[in-house]
């Protein structure tokens, strides 16, 4: 049988478990490109064959576990990234800080709001304009809720590294890249 008849998934399964190899150096060897190597990952994972890669960029086969404790250990490490400003650690901090400080301020706006269209709902049970009025504060609630939790994650992150915990590598955007195509 020739290589022709076996699937491109089998076959880039079989250099993951000789091992040794890079995303790219599969992609030559199979005469793929590093995009369609990455699509066979996926369809890989799919049937439990989980994948990760070093320092180097030499991917492994791993399971379940290893897989979502590699995954955790690199978003732990991800640095926490400004719209487009270099910020140091500090400075990021106090600007995550004040940006938590006002959406809690919002937040505590929007439930006192939805308190008092409770109220207003009470006497006038079937307004349609306090009821599109409790959806919007209903609606904010839960954003502000999910904003303040993300940036006191990346807080966090801050955190970490400003206590030397920072293990990024130069390259972690093309590291995040990558990620998205695993």
């Amino acid at each position: 049988m020739s290589n022709k008849d076996i699937p491109k998934r089998d076959q880039v399964l079989e250099l993951l478990k000789e091992g040794g190899y890079t995303r790219e150096e599969i992609a030559q060897k199979l005469d793929m490109t590093t995009a369609s190597v990455s699509s066979q990952f996926t369809y890989l994972r799919w049937m439990g064959n989980y994948i990760i890669y070093d320092e180097n960029k030499v991917l492994s086969l791993v399971d379940q576990d290893e897989y979502k404790a590699w995954q955790a250990a690199r978003e732990a490490n991800k640095k926490v990234k400004t719209s487009g400003s270099s910020k140091s650690p500090e400075e990021q901090a106090e600007a995550l800080d004040k940006t938590i400080k006002n959406q809690e301020k919002q937040l505590t706006g929007w439930r006192e709001k939805l308190v008092k269209i409770d109220r207003d709902l009470e006497d006038d049970s079937g307004n349609e304009e306090l009821l599109e009025l409790k959806a919007e504060a209903q609606a904010n609630i839960v954003l502000l809720e999910i904003k303040i939790k993300r940036n006191k994650g990346r807080l966090e992150n801050v955190a970490d590294a400003l206590e030397g915990n920072d293990n990024n590598d130069p390259d972690e955007e093309e590291d995040e890249e990558e990620d998205d195509l695993l």
